[in-house]
């Protein structure tokens, strides 16, 4: 799905991935247009003109997948009958958007932000 990808192997048996952000960094804004795309629709993200529905590039939106992944806010679930898994908002993502709706604001609250991030040097998506 992601091109790009490099893999490194841990001496204790854990596999590092490297760029499979498209060489985007997490924009402001994404987070949450993504999250509301998939809340709206579990498809919305694979849909033909997805990236012009959220105002930003079709590279983009593959580095927006992967951000969402990697925040834990996205879980991809596995389901038959289709080509890609629908993408469903995880607890994490439930919580965050009900008591936090300006979490990607920096000078609103950086505490949800900042754990979103942990949370994304610590996956495997």
């Amino acid at each position: 799905m992601i091109t790009g990808r490099k893999e490194q192997t841990h001496p204790r048996g854990q596999i590092y991935t490297f760029a499979r952000h498209e060489i985007f960094h997490l924009r402001d804004g994404w987070l949450f247009k993504g999250l509301a795309a998939v809340q709206a629709d579990e498809f919305a993200l694979y849909a033909r003109d997805a990236h012009h529905n959220l105002g930003i590039g079709l590279n983009m939106l593959k580095s927006l997948l992967y951000w969402l992944q990697a925040t834990n806010l996205v879980q991809a679930v596995p389901a038959k009958g289709t080509s890609r898994p629908p993408l469903r908002p995880t607890r994490l993502a439930e919580l965050v958007y009900a008591h936090d709706p300006y979490f990607e604001d920096l000078m609103q609250n950086q505490a949800t932000f900042f754990g979103m991030t942990r949370c994304a040097s610590r996956s495997q998506p």
